[in-house]
């Protein structure tokens, strides 16, 4: 049985540990937020996914009939904008009431460039969505947490806001920036009974890091599978970790 094969099998069976808890996915259409979703759906929460992308309401739907015992919305939003983040919440807490829980894992990675070749366009870009968005969406949604005296918020960080990478500078950067602020953000509101935490994974296998991979390695003028097998090497398990 393969690695793979085997993370799928062992995938252990939802156990309500989060019955009647609401909980809100920033960029849960696809990758690591989709995987966060399910997982919450499974384990009996509300879950309401908000993304940029209009597939988001097809993956909404999708999860809705595999859990039928929780209620999954999707609603199309743009993270850097404040009125969106506002409205999600305001979406969310008309539905249920309120919600316990809010994991930000919208993410962009930078097109491969050095720091002389960047375009500051594309920095600012990486730098709206990856940081700006969740300083953001937690601006719309502490007053509601603060409210009711509790809940959580996850932002999902990176192995490469901990370890820099030519090319990278910009994502790196930004996922730096992310776990600082998180740090931030605890200190403020730990007497309100709500905690902020990062979650940093390695190379994980999403659409966005095979887009990475690929735009490095054309950029290195080496195969997808040259420049993916190099990269991996340097990982014990010697593959990219797997977001279900």
């Amino acid at each position: 049985m393969s690695l793979d094969a085997a993370a799928h099998e062992l995938k252990p069976s939802g156990t309500a540990r989060f019955n009647g808890h609401t909980s809100i996915v920033v960029g849960g259409s696809k990758g690591i937020g989709k995987s966060t979703a399910e997982r919450l759906a499974q384990e009996g929460s509300n879950v309401v996914i908000a993304d940029i992308d209009p597939g988001v309401t097809e993956t909404a739907a999708t999860l809705a009939a595999e859990y039928p015992s929780v209620t999954v919305v999707g609603t199309v939003a743009d993270i850097t904008s404040l009125a969106d983040c506002e409205r999600v919440v305001s979406e969310t807490t008309a539905q249920f009431g309120a919600f316990d829980s809010v994991v930000v894992a919208a993410g962009v990675v930078n097109n491969p460039a050095d720091v002389m070749t960047l375009p500051e366009a594309e920095w600012n870009r990486v730098f709206a969505i990856n940081v700006t968005g969740p300083f953001l969406f937690a601006k719309a949604a502490l007053p509601v947490l603060k409210g009711q005296g509790h809940g959580r918020i996850v932002l999902i960080a990176s192995f490469w806001g901990r370890v820099g990478q030519a090319l990278f500078s910009a994502y790196c950067a930004s996922k730096a920036a992310i776990i600082v602020l998180a740090q931030s953000l605890a200190a403020e509101v730990a007497g309100d009974g709500i905690t902020v935490n990062t979650v940093a994974p390695g190379m994980t296998d999403t659409d966005l890091h095979r887009q990475a991979l690929a735009e490095e390695a054309a950029k290195r003028s080496i195969t997808f599978e040259e420049f993916r097998d190099q990269e991996y090497a340097h990982i014990p398990l010697g593959r990219s970790a797997d977001p279900v």
